[in-house]
């Protein structure tokens, strides 16, 4: 296939089917490059994505990362992705309180994330026991060892899908997404509380609506 034709750029890494978590955990060891991009294979980048993202963590070398908006696409009748709106990160989100706003709630995606090497292995991985939000999990522990920058515009198309979804132990319907990142955000809470000390809670975020959920 296609894939075939870069196979001396590609290291292809096989192993059972233990959910996203542990797959990208057997992955990131054999990271060899400065910057990490966690890219889901549906959704669609636009042409200037890495570059754009790549330039504020040259300039700024004391970020740990940086995440961006998107916007949200869905399948056209023609086979292409036909836009349906944009998730843009908005002024009510000042970078003084970005980890702040990013423990009240979910506001960007892992997609959007271009992370430093170093920094995503300090944090010891994925939790593989996590089905859903564990994208979420690792945005919060990497936000507690490292300030992050945000582009408010979109590097992405984010692919909404209809069917069934999920990984091999909690396939869904496409309608019942929201409700079980809900629940797994509750645990995600619940480890939060358990790992930060009370003073992270008291820098507020600056006033303003409480962040979208990106997903």
């Amino acid at each position: 296939g296609v894939a075939a034709g870069y196979a001396s750029r590609i290291r292809y890494i096989r192993q059972a089917n233990a959910g996203k978590a542990r797959a990208l955990n057997a992955a990131l060891p054999r990271v060899r490059g400065d910057y990490v991009w966690i890219f889901d294979d549906d959704d669609v980048a636009l042409p200037d994505s890495i570059e754009r993202r790549l330039r504020v963590l040259e300039a700024r070398p004391e970020l740990g990362f940086v995440v961006s908006g998107h916007f949200f696409g869905v399948d056209g009748d023609d086979g292409r992705i036909r836009r349906t709106g944009e998730h843009r990160l908005g002024d009510e989100l000042a970078e003084a309180g970005l980890r702040s706003a990013l423990m009240t709630g979910c506001f960007v995606t892992m997609q959007s994330m271009l992370v430093r090497t170093p920094l995503l292995r300090r944090t010891g991985g994925f939790d593989g026991e996590l089905a859903r939000a564990q994208d979420y999990d690792m945005m919060l522990r990497l936000a507690a060892l490292a300030p992050f920058a945000l582009l408010r515009e979109p590097t992405f198309v984010f692919r909404r899908h209809s069917g069934m979804r999920g990984p091999a132990r909690l396939r869904h319907a496409a309608g019942d997404r929201q409700r079980l990142f809900r629940e797994f955000d509750a645990v995600v809470g619940r480890k939060l509380r358990r790992a930060t000390p009370l003073g992270d809670y008291l820098v507020p975020p600056r006033a303003g609506d409480l962040p979208v959920d990106a997903r």
